[in-house]
């Protein structure tokens, strides 16, 4: 890619991000509420699900 850049004499800015992680992807939130009513948690994981996202149906 560097000399691709250095082919075509076009300047470049690198961007870094944060490191990932999966707590701060909400849809990650949403799948661990999930799974866990899917190994019997029962309702209340539900309600947590649609109190996160309020147009959710489930």
């Amino acid at each position: 890619m560097v000399e691709f850049v250095d082919l075509l004499n076009i300047l470049i800015q690198l961007f870094y991000d944060t490191p990932y992680h999966s707590k701060y992807n909400p849809i990650e939130g949403c799948w661990a509420i999930l799974d866990q009513h899917w190994n019997g948690a029962g309702e209340g994981s539900l309600l947590m699900l649609k109190s996160w996202f309020p147009g959710l149906r489930v």
